[in-house]
């Protein structure tokens, strides 16, 4: 990338620029910029770990432990109560 003279300032400039940016004189129409490869504006991919599939976990969880938990609770509540009525007795 060799620099080349502003005809009307003097300063050093790319010979790729389209203009001076010191006195902002534009170059020849010839010279063509290149530009980076146009890429697509596709959203991101969506990563299977996200808030859903954890989410989906602890869902199915919820279903599986809390009704054991539930279980549990009823069969001490029932046998702490027929323990208790038959101390009264």
């Amino acid at each position: 990338m060799p620099l080349i003279s502003c005809p009307d300032c003097g300063r050093q400039v790319s010979d790729i620029a389209p203009a001076c940016p010191n006195c902002g004189r534009p170059f020849n129409s010839s010279v063509t910029v290149a530009l980076p490869p146009e890429t697509s504006q596709q959203p991101p991919e969506v990563v299977a770990n996200s808030g859903v599939m954890s989410g989906v976990k602890i869902g199915v969880g919820m279903f599986i432990v809390l009704p054991l938990i539930l279980v549990l609770l009823g069969l001490l509540a029932f046998c702490g109560m027929a323990t208790c009525g038959a101390a009264m007795r």
